[in-house]
């Protein structure tokens, strides 16, 4: 059920939510797409590999941030707006995170993106630098519940926020250079480790009782 098939008219269509999802790489059939907004990379004897110049970078800053009501209202914006990066975020996070008080970048105007750059991938984590010009967001295209993760910005830990319906993001209140990590560690792994470290613990409390009392009656 995960597989979609497209072809060329749909990719056409659906472009701006293929930049969005980070869809970089195309498989068709040998030579079938011939359009400006697909560069071939590579090619057998049944099929052909070409990438998309559209899509999103893995991670951005950008100082606007847009509002949406619905996931239908999101949509629209994809539709309108996906040819470029941009973020959004629902009501009750524009609320709750960064109302004016609380977050000094602009929303509204001509956006500034800025690409991460020096990316370090891996299993639980991803790493990357950022540039920013000003106080903005540092959006993530990577997917998941935002709680289920940490995000720590040049070593310090900051609060998280869902972007773009699926993704995540954090605010930055001022320009600099920073080194940005977002970390994945479910909800509950605290309480699992102690209570692993607190079985470990009797486990080996057992174990030396164990071996003295096998001793004195040696």
């Amino acid at each position: 059920d995960w597989r979609l098939l497209f072809n060329k008219t749909q990719l056409k269509k659906y472009q701006n939510a293929l930049n969005l999802l980070g869809v970089g790489i195309v498989l068709a059939h040998r030579h079938t797409l011939h359009d400006s907004m697909f560069i071939p990379l590579a090619s057998d004897q049944v099929l052909t590999a070409y990438g998309r110049h559209s899509v999103w970078p893995r991670a951005f800053y950008t100082n606007v941030v847009h509002t949406y009501a619905s996931i239908q209202d999101f949509a629209t914006q994809v539709q309108q707006e996906g040819a470029h990066p941009f973020v959004s975020v629902s009501r009750e996070t524009r609320q709750q995170v960064l109302t004016p008080s609380k977050f000094r970048a602009e929303t509204g105007g001509t956006p500034i993106v800025v690409e991460a750059t020096h990316y370090q991938l891996t299993n639980n984590a991803t790493r990357f630098t950022i540039n920013a010009p000003g106080p903005g967001v540092v959006y993530l295209g990577e997917a998941g519940d935002h709680r289920e993760f940490q995000a720590f910005v040049n070593g310090k830990p900051v609060p998280l926020f869902t972007a773009n319906y699926a993704f995540k993001a954090i605010k930055l209140d001022r320009a600099g250079l920073y080194q940005v990590v977002f970390d994945y560690w479910p909800s509950h792994f605290t309480a699992y480790v102690s209570a692993a470290a607190v079985g470990a613990s009797l486990w080996l409390v057992l174990l030396v009782g164990a071996v003295v009392v096998f001793r004195r009656r040696d």
